[in-house]
């Protein structure tokens, strides 16, 4: 049965240099159970941790959580490069669809994934959270919404375009450009145009500083004065 909302995940919080002592007095004749106590630990933990320390030699003194994780470090890096991509190319993956992606990479590399996994056919929220922290330049954003008769309609003069004009018949000449808001360091906001094409192309970014707007008064074709308002 999965955690609700309110339930937060439990972790181990011992010290490791409490049961490294801890361990040390159990060596030295002190029982399990007094060591446990000077140093408010539990004494099934430390019990634990002595029977390591008797059959392996480079046995830690803290928990380890990579023993339980699926994704090795590598496995995750490419995760992360490939919504990274998608992100980049406009196609940014949503919760549920990473979820999806890390399960058919962990099936795909035969890993041993949960039972709620196997399920859902999809990996879990709490993973989904660790994962975000573990990678902290991966953020989740709300995609601006576009109504089916814009986009219809984009599409539809894009069409008259190419009818129109035989030279955009290769589309390597069309470009997309879209604004987004630029913060300086003294805290104003500019307009920055981001123009790129379908083949990958990308002009530099073009960045609109605020003015004052200008007014013209026009006398004739060739004469006119312009004043600031």
């Amino acid at each position: 049965m999965g955690r609700t909302k309110e339930e937060k995940r439990k972790i181990g919080g011992h010290d490791a240099d409490c049961m490294k002592k801890a361990v040390d007095l159990v060596k030295n004749g002190m029982s399990i159970l007094k060591a446990a106590e000077k140093f408010n630990l539990k004494y099934s933990i430390v019990r634990r941790y002595v029977k390591q320390h008797e059959t392996q030699d480079n046995a830690g003194y803290g928990p380890n959580y990579e023993v339980n994780a699926i994704f090795s470090r590598e496995q995750e890096a490419t995760l992360k490069a490939y919504i990274s991509e998608c992100s980049l190319m406009f196609y940014g993956l949503t919760a549920k669809e990473t979820r999806q992606l890390a399960y058919q990479l962990a099936i795909a590399n035969n890993l041993k994934v949960p039972s709620s996994w196997l399920s859902t056919q999809m990996a879990g929220v709490d993973w989904l959270k660790s994962f975000r922290n573990r990678q902290s330049d991966i953020c989740l954003r709300k995609p601006e919404a576009c109504s089916l008769a814009r986009a219809t309609a984009f599409f539809n003069n894009l069409k008259e375009v190419f009818q129109r004009y035989s030279g955009f018949g290769d589309e390597t000449r069309i470009y997309n450009l879209d604004e987004t808001s630029t913060t300086t360091w003294r805290k104003r906001r500019l307009t920055t145009c981001c123009i790129v094409s379908a083949t990958g192309h990308a002009l530099p970014p073009a960045m609109v500083f605020p003015r004052k707007k200008i007014y013209c008064n026009y006398k004739s074709r060739k004469d006119y004065t312009w004043r600031l308002k």
